[in-house]
C-alpha cells in the first residue's frame, strides 16, 4: 500500500497492547512468531514501536500500515465495514 500523504511505500503491521501501552509491530514478524517481542533485538526485527504507553487496551489484529517517511498509520478494518453493510 502507497502511503496517501507522501506516495512512499507503507509498512503492514499489527497493533498489539496490554498493562504497558499499545505497540506496533510487521505482519511478516507476526506471522513467524506466536507472541509479541520482547528482547531488544526481536523488537528491532520487528520494526516494533510504541503508540501509546500505560492504558492496558488491547487492540484487535486487523492490517494497520505505517509510512516511517512522514508517520501517517492507515487501517483496514473489515468488521466496521460489514457492520456497516449490515445496517
Amino acid at each position: 500500500m502507497d502511503c496517501p500523504k507522501c506516495g512512499d511505500g507503507m509498512t503492514a503491521g499489527v497493533l498489539m497492547g496490554g498493562r504497558d501501552g499499545i505497540y506496533w509491530f510487521s505482519k511478516e514478524y507476526r506471522k513467524k512468531h506466536a507472541f509479541a517481542p520482547v528482547t531488544k533485538k526481536a523488537k528491532e526485527e520487528a520494526g516494533m514501536f510504541a503508540i501509546r504507553s500505560g492504558d492496558g487496551i488491547f487492540t484487535p489484529n486487523e492490517d494497520f500500515y505505517v509510512c516511517k517517511k512522514c508517520g501517517l498509520m492507515t487501517a483496514e478494518l473489515p468488521n466496521i465495514k460489514e457492520a456497516a453493510e449490515s445496517e
